[in-house]
């Protein structure tokens, strides 16, 4: 159920795709496509910071906390047998929303948009990010399933670089274990040797 309450206004969260406002609702009700093993991702937005022992019961209780976003909001992936919303309340949490696709994606590749050195015709060559509770081999495997184009994969650091045409980067995003998409680096400019003494 999606459950709204009037209580501490939620704060603008600043995201690396642009700055959301949540809204004072708790979802916990994950469509089938969102579930990834058990568990699926949500803001966390509290009245202010947990303490880390308020943290050690959610987690005990199927909230895995990934990530700190300001202000007092997490990444969290939730077990679907995690029903307790009157402990969230207890706890000062105010919003626990579903991370929306458009949200995992970089400025630079919203709306149609790609920089340049990262393309080539109309593919784009991207660099899709993962949350850390997710098994590479699992990952790999369901990209491989979508037809993706694999180029590269890093499992330490939760990351592989795709070859996409421009207008699926979005359907990219909508996968559930997906934490951001954003343009491979642009290459490095060799250093200017005799550039380097100070002016």
């Amino acid at each position: 159920p999606i459950i709204g309450f009037g209580q501490t206004n939620s704060k603008d969260i600043l995201l690396k795709s642009g700055k959301i406002r949540l809204e004072n609702k708790f979802n916990i009700s994950p469509k089938i496509t969102e579930i990834v093993h058990g568990d699926y991702y949500r803001f966390i937005q509290f009245s202010e910071i947990p303490s880390e022992e308020h943290k050690d019961i959610l987690i005990e209780d199927g909230i895995k906390f990934l990530e700190y976003i300001p202000f007092n909001t997490y990444v969290v992936s939730v077990s679907t047998s995690f029903s307790d919303i009157e402990k969230l309340r207890e706890f000062g949490v105010i919003s626990l929303q579903s991370i929306l696709p458009e949200q995992k994606i970089d400025p630079k590749l919203q709306n149609g948009k790609c920089p340049e050195w990262a393309l080539d015709k109309n593919i784009a060559s991207i660099k899709v990010l993962f949350y850390k509770n997710v098994n590479m081999d699992f990952i790999s495997y369901d990209i491989s399933k979508n037809r993706y184009s694999i180029i590269e994969m890093n499992a330490r650091a939760h990351y592989i670089v795709l070859d996409v045409p421009i207008e699926k980067i979005e359907q990219v995003s909508q996968l559930p274990y997906v934490n951001f998409i954003e343009p491979i680096d642009p290459p490095s400019v060799k250093e200017n040797k005799t550039g380097r003494t100070l002016h």
